[in-house]
């Protein structure tokens, strides 16, 4: 429905994902293999991470030598989560590159291979896509849908529409979105080298090098006595129906990052409920660490919070003394420290969530240099935050501007002035991907044509057809129009029987290129049918081409009878608008008087090319005077009379054009007109 919205590029077609793929099914398990001799590496659900299948820790089972083939990984496969604890992990995918190491990578049970049609998508175009907001709109719906989530159904995941462009401008749409997908990779890795700056400094000032003039204290001995971690609690845990839209202030493990308060609070409390739970109270300076959920993280308060705000269960809040260490230096120890993050790993407990308690943070052993040195750190690491807050600034700017150029490559947007300048080249692979979507066969059909699903090749093939059978055609079709019964006539003209079978298939599409045929050969007749025809073309389309679109084995007598017909019936129409037009009104004569017969022969004239001769004139009046004056015959002597009177009224004039006489109507403001061969 989406990309209806969006009206999609007339070469792309939106098949469901499922018609796109050779393979689309779920992988092996096996027995536990003692070590990776003994079996073969199989990527789980938790190797893909970012987009990316991560090789570092890969479990490795025996499997037969039918089960390796089934489910061994090719270069370009997909790999989708099917299976996870986290619904938000469901639909997580990545795609495979063989690595260097020459091993047989298989995929497991919890995960889903998708492997590409490659004569309909390419693998690294659909990589991009499921990674797109497209995509994951639809899995959105899947997950409101089936209330969580946790198995993905595959069935139905595979019937999601992706847009397919020809293969050309899928390999240009990728080669676009690798360079901004190689930047935002780029940015991940540097911050991932940030982050390992502050911890790689405290290493080196404090641990690597001579620390025997630094004391080593347990957290309990810097701490204020009054400090709630001296005495047993930490923060409150609190009902729903204990918070309130607004007022206090309750601050969780969501405000703190390392170093980095966030005061933008979720959840309130009255001033009466602060009354009673003021001991949980924090302040500016106060140090809080996380100890559930992303524990070991800790931040110093700022000066911005209000006057009574407290902390919720899951925070510590630490006070030390100011004069022994800065809460600065205390919560950087916390965060960068090795040992620290060494303790607080072996100490973290809890079945369901692991988490620290009171002892475990009272003996926490910490390095306390001199104040002095304590605050030349907390400078160096105030200066790389803020250098990293801005990094991260920009790698959230370069992540919007990748979704930004996923939403337009897969609209077509990214990609619109490389359709223009590649024209033909994707016409051709548009019709090689119909193919292979089972779209068209090998030879156009009727429906292709409708859709344009047909090649340059196969277009400029029908022309020259079309044009080498064309003028015989309409000479047959011609000389038949004296005769009575023009249809018998041409039904024994093999020339335009051949050509109307010729043009049927293609006429619902290419209606503008036969009316250009018709029109050129008819414009040696006379411009009114040329005209008629061009005005007209959509009609003879509608109302005798189109039944052939459902009907192609219409027969070849049935179709050139009604495609005459309705060039006939298309003329005489033309015929009766001329008919009622007034003749020209020249200064020299006033049309009103002259006598009726004559009238209706000026008025035949304007049908006429600007230069006719008299036999013309008399064929055409011979075929649609009828629509001038229905009650007389006029044979070419009364034309040729005819014509001598308008002469002398002034209304044509006679000009002879390569030794012969033609005639042509007086301009009224202009004496003359152009002779045939000035024209253009």
């Amino acid at each position: 429905m989406i990309f209806e919205k969006l009206g999609l590029p007339e070469l792309w077609k939106t098949p469901k994902l499922s018609e796109c793929l050779i393979l689309n099914d779920s992988g092996t398990w096996g027995d536990k293999a003692s070590n990776e001799n003994g079996g073969y590496p199989v990527l789980r659900s938790t190797n893909i991470q970012d987009a990316q299948l991560v090789l570092d820790d890969v479990a490795y089972r025996i499997v037969s030598q039918k089960d390796v083939e089934r489910y061994r990984l090719l270069n370009g496969d997909i790999l989708v989560t099917k299976s996870s604890g986290s619904p938000k992990l469901i639909g997580k995918n990545a795609i495979f590159v063989q690595p260097d190491d020459d091993k047989t990578y298989l995929f497991s049970n919890f995960t889903q291979r998708l492997r590409a049609n490659r004569d309909v998508l390419l693998p690294d175009y659909l990589y991009f896509y499921l990674n797109s907001l497209y995509a994951q709109a639809f899995l959105d719906r899947m997950h409101s849908t089936t209330s969580g989530l946790r198995n993905l159904n595959m069935n139905q995941y595979a019937t999601q529409p992706i847009p397919v462009p020809p293969l050309p401008e899928q390999a240009r749409i990728v080669a676009i979105l690798r360079e901004a997908d190689e930047l935002r990779r780029l940015r991940q890795q540097a911050h991932v080298l940030v982050e390992r700056i502050l911890p790689s400094l405290y290493y080196g000032i404090f641990i690597s090098s001579d620390n025997s003039e630094f004391d080593e204290f347990a957290v309990v001995d810097i701490l204020q006595p009054q400090d709630g971690i001296r005495t047993g609690p930490f923060g409150t845990q609190l009902k729903v129906h204990e918070l309130v839209e607004e007022g206090n202030p309750v601050y969780g493990i969501e405000n703190v990052l390392p170093n980095k308060f966030i005061p933008k609070a979720t959840k309130f409390i009255t001033n009466k409920k602060f009354e009673q739970l003021k001991r949980y109270a924090v302040a500016p300076g106060d140090v809080l660490l996380t100890r559930m959920g992303t524990v070991g993280r800790a931040c110093v308060v700022s000066n911005d919070i209000p006057n009574q705000a407290i902390i919720s269960y899951h925070l510590f809040r630490l006070r030390p003394f100011v004069k022994r260490c800065l809460p600065d230096f205390l919560a950087a120890t916390l965060n960068y420290s090795p040992f620290v993050a060494h303790q607080l790993q072996n100490f973290a407990y809890g079945a369901v969530m692991s988490g620290l308690n009171a002892d475990t943070v009272r003996s926490i052993k910490i390095l306390l240099p001199p104040i002095e040195t304590q605050q030349s750190f907390v400078r160096v690491v105030e200066a790389l935050l803020a250098e990293t807050d801005n990094f991260n600034d920009s790698e959230i700017r370069v992540d919007a501007l990748f979704q930004s150029l996923l939403a337009q490559a897969f609209s077509g947007e990214l990609t619109a002035v490389y359709r223009t300048e590649h024209q033909a080249e994707l016409q051709e692979a548009a019709a090689q991907r119909d193919i292979a979507l089972g779209l068209r066969g090998q030879e156009p059909r009727v429906i292709d044509f409708e859709q344009g699903r047909v090649t340059p090749a196969e277009e400029e093939q029908f022309r020259q057809s079309v044009q080498g059978i064309f003028n015989p055609a309409m000479k047959d079709f011609l000389a038949s129009l004296g005769t009575a019964n023009v249809f018998a006539t041409l039904a024994q003209q093999t020339s335009f029987a051949t050509f109307a079978d010729l043009i049927r298939p293609a006429l619902p599409t290419y209606e503008n290129l036969v009316t250009d045929i018709l029109g050129d050969s008819l414009a040696s007749v006379n411009e009114m049918m040329r005209a008629s025809l061009a005005s007209h073309a959509a009609d003879l389309v509608a109302d005798s081409i189109t039944p052939l679109a459902t009907s192609i084995q219409l027969s070849n007598e049935a179709f050139y009878q009604s495609l005459g017909q309705h060039i006939l019936a298309l003329a005489d129409i033309q015929m009766q608008q001329v008919a009622q037009q007034e003749p020209p009104q020249p200064e020299r004569a006033i049309h009103t008087e002259l006598d009726p017969a004559i009238r209706a022969i000026l008025q035949a004239v304007q049908a006429l090319p600007a230069y006719f001769t008299p036999p013309e004139l008399h064929e055409l009046w011979a075929a649609y005077g009828h629509h001038f004056d229905a009650s007389q015959q006029t044979d070419l002597v009364q034309v040729e009379a005819a014509l001598h009177l308008l002469e002398t009224l002034g209304f044509v004039r006679p000009v002879l054009v390569d030794e012969r006489l033609v005639y042509r109507l007086v301009d009224p403001i202009e004496d003359g007109a152009l002779l045939p061969e000035e024209i253009g």
